[in-house]
């Protein structure tokens, strides 16, 4: 209920009257509570029917933005745009605060989940170029593009650390082979843009979420407690916001750096995340609001056939060589084939990591391309993006939920045959 308290407040503020001399700051304001009113009424409802809450949230800002209603248009509003980086940093700490290695053998998942990750991207490739008509630059460029991994698409809690430390492990994986692959194709001159300046903005928002986590660790050795040291969180956020939209850089993994390397060790970073648990919500909700509101589905709708052939050739081979190849492969070798069977499941829902990359307000990878093919790319990673963030992760949380039932159901009956 603090969710939709901050957005009534917001909003009556507003309704009172708009800050003296910023119109435009009033209107951000008034478009954020809508946004977080609408986000938390259909999180409630999703809830309710046993759903997520990530497809709630997108649908929020689908009904509020340039798709729905045209309420909230973050292209319009740069404070908007603003806040949503400041969001995703949150929503990237927040993951990354949550990774868990696994025990057991240290290359094992490194190896698995790069092995699983070039061949679903070599595969996609190149059935994208056999049955749509792609060129193959385009193609090969649009197979690795839908390799990442989703570790930005569940909600981190404790449940989650394995999944989302996979994900991020096959993250890295494609974000390395997606740079080979600019490189490739800048240096056959294939690019419209500069391949190498794009992976140094990748590189440099890792290397600023790293510096920003060390900056909190160093304060928590000087034993501050938790209000100090949530407010010297808060004013790096704010800093890293800042330097985030003013220079250009990737707001989640940014923000993922900054929290793995704040929770190792000991680290502040989930103490932070609990401290700070209103707040954190309230960033999840404007993070895939805002994101849902900036998408105009009027512009690629209805897909073309080879859109939607396209679409369907990268999310099967998602489900055939993502979840299956983790649960052939087993990157965790403790766990059991059901168990891997579900894990599977649950890493192939992607999306957040994908957008930000592909739509980033200032440099996204599409860019690079010429303008007729980001085109096309641009509508196929829409509609994937969609698919894997309402429809796959949904599945995967309904088979979640069934396992959890199953598991709970068979410890039941075995303390009472026990009992008997």
């Amino acid at each position: 209920m603090k969710d939709l308290g901050v957005a009534v407040v917001a909003l009556l503020l507003v309704h009172l009257g708009p800050p003296y001399g910023y119109p435009a700051a009033g209107k951000a304001l008034w478009s954020a509570g809508l946004v977080l009113i609408a986000a938390h009424l259909l999180q409630r409802f999703a809830k309710h029917v046993g759903l997520p809450a990530v497809p709630a949230w997108l649908l929020a800002g689908l009904a509020l933005g340039t798709s729905g209603m045209k309420l909230v248009q973050p292209q319009a509003m740069p404070a908007l745009l603003l806040a949503w980086a400041g969001a995703a940093l949150w929503v990237g700490f927040e993951a990354g605060a949550n990774l868990s290695a696994p025990g057991g053998s240290r290359w094992r998942p490194w190896l698995t989940m790069a092995a699983v990750t070039a061949a679903a991207a070599g595969c996609a490739a190149l059935l994208l170029a056999v049955t749509t008509g792609l060129s193959w630059e385009a193609a090969v460029a649009l197979g690795v593009l839908s390799s990442l991994w989703g570790p930005f698409s569940l909600v981190p809690r404790p449940a989650n650390r394995l999944v989302v430390w996979l994900a991020a492990v096959g993250a890295t994986a494609g974000l390395l082979l997606l740079g080979a692959v600019l490189a490739v194709l800048g240096y056959l001159g294939l690019l419209s843009g500069s391949g190498s300046q794009w992976c140094a903005r990748v590189l440099a928002s890792i290397l600023l979420g790293a510096a920003g986590g060390y900056l909190l660790r160093g304060a928590h050795r000087l034993g501050l407690g938790m209000a100090a040291l949530s407010a010297w969180a808060a004013a790096l956020l704010v800093a890293a916001t800042a330097v985030v939209w003013r220079v250009g850089l990737f707001a989640l993994p940014c923000g993922f750096c900054a929290g793995a390397l704040a929770a190792r060790g000991g680290g502040p970073a989930r103490r932070l995340v609990v401290w700070l648990r209103p707040a954190s919500s309230a960033a999840f909700m404007l993070c895939f609001g805002l994101a849902g509101a900036a998408v105009d589905l009027g512009a690629h709708w209805p897909p073309e056939p080879m859109v939607a052939r396209a679409v369907l050739v990268l999310v099967s081979v998602g489900l055939l060589l993502k979840a299956g190849g983790v649960a052939l492969v087993a990157p965790v070798a403790s766990e059991d084939a059901a168990r891997r069977r579900l894990l599977g499941w649950r890493l192939v829902p992607r999306g957040a990591l994908l957008a930000e990359l592909c739509w980033h307000p200032q440099h996204g990878v599409l860019a690079l391309l010429d303008a007729s093919a980001a085109a096309v790319l641009g509508s196929i990673l829409l509609l994937d993006v969609l698919v894997h963030m309402l429809l796959l992760t949904s599945w995967a949380h309904i088979l979640e939920r069934r396992s959890g039932r199953v598991v709970a159901a068979g410890v039941e009956h075995c303390g009472t045959a026990a009992a008997e």
